[in-house]
Parts: structure tokens; sequence; C-alpha cells
């Protein structure tokens, strides 16, 4: 359908690449959004948003098959907002997929598919929820976002970034851990009452300190048994400091991935 103030680039097709080509050609970020307000929106393909470009909902729900970003010699990173009625961006990559961009305004997220898709700006303060029911959602931002982020079964929530709003893990849904850096996701509260939920090391824990895997100054609800880890041997899951952090401890000699 038509959709307002949406800049998109196609993966092939001669109409894509003349659009890029103007898109280019144009010096500012409003003529460029302005430009955009016919470009159709096809949910076939991952959009490419330019640098410095915005992408406006308008208050329409999209569907996109990934968000990537190309910067086309600009550094500025791209900006996908909503000034309307509440819209959902669903978004299933047909590939692994990274977007740095802001995404801001009265947007749900829903992320589905088996591919990861990557959102890495600073700026991720949309105001609506985040669902993810299949494939990973790596988040990595820190301080802006307050979105809750509900985890079904069988999808995956990677990153170490942080939301003020709650996190709901599913029953079968999963965590992806790096056990060799201090950090981890950190939501306002946790609901962690189905099990079993699944946590994927991206590495052998080490065995002589717990690796921080969730923390939630709200609290976390449900018990630590409820975690399962994958591919590690030996290990047990532990709440600690009044039920805001869940760690792992590492049994001595038990640690190594399975082949």
């Amino acid at each position: 359908g038509l959709r307002r103030r949406v800049f998109v680039a196609w993966s092939a097709g001669l109409l894509g690449v003349a659009a890029l080509a103007l898109l280019w050609l144009l010096p500012t970020a409003g003529p460029r959004a302005l430009f955009a307000q016919w470009v159709l929106f096809p949910a076939t393909r991952y959009r490419t948003v330019g640098g410095n470009a915005t992408v406006e909902l308008n208050g329409f729900n999209q569907t996109v098959a990934g968000l990537a970003w190309a910067s086309g010699g600009n550094t500025a990173a791209p900006t996908i907002k909503n000034s309307g009625a509440v819209a959902t961006l669903s978004v299933n990559p047909a590939g692994n997929q990274t977007f740095p961009g802001d995404i801001t305004g009265n947007i749900n997220i829903v992320k589905s598919g088996t591919n990861v898709q990557s959102l890495t700006s600073a700026n991720l303060s949309y105001t609506g929820t985040t669902l993810v029911n299949g494939g990973e959602l790596n988040l990595t931002t820190v301080g802006t976002m307050t979105s809750s982020v509900t985890i079904a079964g069988g999808a995956t929530l990677g990153g170490e970034g942080a939301t003020t709003g709650s996190l709901t893990l599913q029953a079968n849904s999963a965590l992806t851990v790096d056990p060799l850096t201090p950090g981890s996701f950190m939501a306002g509260t946790v609901n962690a009452a189905s099990s079993p939920v699944l946590v994927k090391f991206a590495g052998a824990p080490p065995t002589t300190t717990p690796v921080l895997v969730l923390s939630a100054p709200g609290g976390i609800t449900g018990s630590a048994a409820n975690f399962q880890a994958v591919g590690v041997r030996g290990g047990v899951f532990y709440l600690a400091n009044s039920n805001t952090e869940l760690m792992f401890a590492a049994q001595i000699g038990d640690a190594n991935m399975r082949s």
C-alpha cells in the first residue's frame, strides 16, 4: 500500500534503483523524507535505510523482511518514528540484519522468523511493546529503552541492553549470554515464572566467578530452577541481591561446552 514519509531502498528492480539514486542526490533529511512520501513499502524485502534518512510510519502498520542501514557516505544514523496513532512494525528478517538507527514514537515491534535482528542505536525510546515470536532479537541499547519485552517460546533475546520496562520469559524462550563480559540484559522487572527458560552461553562459563545472567532492579519473579543451561555441563542458577540478579555458577571441572 501507499505509505507517507517512507524511504525504501529495494534490493532489486529498476524503480527501487532509480528511487535510491534520486534520494542520494538530495542534500538533507528533510527533502529526502518529502521525496519518499509516496514510495511503496513492500513486505517481502528487507529495508535498507539511508544515512540521515527518516522513516515515518504515520500511524500505519508495516511489515518488513528485516532492517538494515546503508550510509551512502552519510555517517548520520537513520530514524524510524511514528507521529500518528500507535503502529506495529513487524520484522521478519530474511537474513541476519543490524540496524543502528533510532526508533522513536508510539511503535510496537514484533520480531518473527528464524534469523537475528540486531538493534544497536543509543536511542530506542519507542513507547510501545516488543514481542519476539521467533528467531533472535539482539539489543545493546542502554539508557533510553522503556518498552516492555516479551520473549515467546522458541524465540531468543540476546545482547546486554537495558529497558525500564518489564521482561517476560515464556516457557521454552531463550537468552543468549556472553559469560566473559561483566554485564547482562537488564529490565525493570523480570517475569520468569514459566519453565523452562533456556540459557545459551556464547562460550564456556568461568569456574572461578559466577556469571551475571539477568538483572532487574524491580525484582525477578519465578524460581531460578526454571532456568536451564544449554550446552554446558553442570552448574547451578541462583537468585542474588534480594532477587534482583540471576547468577550462574559453573561447577569446577564441569563447565566445558558440550560438543
